[in-house]
């Protein structure tokens, strides 16, 4: 089987890129017969009329008729639709993958909607990353059939993991006995980053440092609050949307870090938080979307009411008196835990594959389709 893949991030599996999702998810079906590639052109017309193509395979849906203005996004909105549509009835297996159950950012909320119903009528599957997810789904549009429970897979073997904690902290001018919180992560309205900061400066802990690593979305306007560059045990890495944070720097941040706070206001899954278990990090993080089922009771970090007006800085308090390297090991274990290969698996059912191909194919090369 061939899949074209719509990632809606990189256009293509270039481990360069910052988020290493496609390629993982692509390396792993093709031990199991089945070649990914993913889309260069979100323009869905260019792919319904072809041969080679058995599935097409959604990840984000708004990048294919997001716009400025109500007159183009309702422009963009119809052709995805009835290329969707030609898609269907030319025999497609169409799946969707809910990472997200709409927009962070919606400028045309009803449009959001309308789109996610009528792809739920089509979809021959739908993949969501956690129970909650899928009761959403049921929830929200209706989708009871065909809904496949995956969780979203670990990033350990995409990112360097050599350099020391001892070395970390040196190059960011951090003491061996800080205990250092870390948000990593692009910053956007609705992670939360501004609260967590204003929540950090409340802390009477002279030891104590928040290290905000990461890059401020061209959607953010907010801006950050005076306490960062007030209080001086913040330490800002904040950069640019438009310059990707080099792998090098990433590892310096985890490994200088004792816990990652991801005080998110909304989300379902994050891939902040599978990349601080990779790196043995404890997680703080509310109990909002996937997060509780991927933290709860694997002793991996600290999952918070958010709607209390205490929950965030408890939380933070509490971190203090985890046992670091025992929940570090069950970070990485929880991690190991979501194997691409067991994803793999559970994917091809999505496919309609009811077993592996005897032969794997190879990955594709270049910049996609």
């Amino acid at each position: 089987m061939k899949v074209l893949f719509f990632w809606g991030g990189p256009g293509n599996m270039d481990p360069q890129f910052g988020n290493p999702y496609a390629r993982l998810l692509a390396e792993a079906l093709a031990q199991h017969g089945v070649t990914m590639a993913v889309a260069g052109s979100l323009n869905l017309w260019r792919y319904v009329f072809r041969s080679d193509i058995q599935a097409l395979h959604f990840n984000w849906i708004a990048p294919h008729y997001a716009a400025d203005s109500l007159p183009k996004a309702l422009l963009q909105f119809v052709s995805f639709v009835a290329a969707l549509l030609v898609a269907y009835l030319r025999g497609y297996r169409i799946v969707w993958t809910m990472h997200n159950l709409y927009p962070h950012e919606m400028a045309f909320p009803w449009i959001d909607r309308v789109i996610r119903l009528l792809t739920c009528r089509l979809a021959h599957a739908v993949i969501a990353h956690c129970q909650h997810a899928a009761t959403l789904l049921a929830q929200h549009f209706g989708r009871t059939h065909c809904v496949h429970i995956i969780p979203h897979g670990e990033f350990i073997t995409p990112y360097r993991n050599t350099i020391s904690p001892e070395q970390a902290r040196e190059s960011l001018g951090l003491s061996p006995e800080d205990f250092v919180y870390l948000f990593v992560g692009n910053i956007r309205a609705y992670k939360g980053v501004a609260p967590l900061i204003d929540t950090f400066t409340t802390l009477e802990a002279e030891d104590a440092r928040l290290l905000v690593a990461g890059r401020i979305h061209r959607s953010y306007q907010g801006g950050l609050p005076a306490s960062a560059t007030e209080d001086s045990r913040v330490v800002l890495k904040a950069r640019a949307y438009e310059e990707s944070i080099p792998a090098d720097d990433m590892q310096i941040y985890l490994n200088a870090s004792d816990v990652v706070v991801l005080p998110f206001l909304d989300t379902l899954t994050s891939g902040s938080a599978i990349l601080s278990l990779g790196f043995g990090r404890p997680v703080i993080a509310p109990a909002v979307g996937c997060l509780p089922e991927l933290l709860r009771g694997y002793g991996c970090g600290i999952v918070y009411e958010p709607h209390g007006q205490h929950g965030l800085k408890h939380a933070l308090q509490l971190a203090r008196t985890l046992d670091i390297p025992r929940a570090g090991q069950r970070a990485r274990q929880r991690a190991e835990s979501l194997s691409w290969d067991s994803i793999a698996r559970l994917t091809l059912a999505a496919y309609g594959i009811t077993q592996s191909g005897p032969t794997p194919n190879p990955l594709p090369q270049g910049k996609g389709l």
